[in-house]
C-alpha cells in the first residue's frame, strides 16, 4: 500500500532467463524489486532513451522498514476482491475512471 494515496498495488516482473541476453527493462525491474525487499525503492524509466534506473527512496526514515503481509498471491487477490479493490473487469469503477470511460 502506498503512503501517498493508500492504494494497494500488486507489482510483478518476469524472472529473467539465465544464459540469455536480458531485456534491460525486465532486468532493471527485477533488480529493483529485489532491492525493494529491504529498502523503499524508487524506479525511473526513460524508454525513448533506454534508461532504466532505481535507487533507495529518500524517505526511508519517514516510511520505516518495508513490511510484507506474508500472504500468498491467491490470498492477496482474494482479499482485494473481497474489499472491492480488485479491478478485474472493464465494469469496475476504478477501471472506468482510469480509462475515462465513465
Amino acid at each position: 500500500m502506498t503512503a501517498r494515496d493508500g492504494v494497494i498495488r500488486e507489482v510483478w516482473c518476469p524472472v529473467p532467463e539465465k544464459g540469455k541476453k536480458a531485456n534491460l527493462w525486465i532486468q532493471t525491474r527485477f533488480d529493483a524489486l529485489e532491492h525493494a525487499k529491504a529498502k523503499w525503492t524508487t524506479m525511473r524509466s526513460r524508454t525513448k532513451l533506454g534508461q532504466y534506473t532505481y535507487r533507495p527512496s529518500r524517505k526511508q526514515e519517514e516510511y520505516g522498514e518495508p513490511k510484507f503481509s506474508g500472504l500468498t498471491r491467491g490470498q492477496r487477490v482474494a482479499n482485494l476482491k473481497k474489499l472491492g479493490l480488485l479491478a478485474d473487469s472493464k465494469n469496475h469503477p476504478f477501471f472506468k475512471k482510469a480509462t475515462d470511460t465513465e
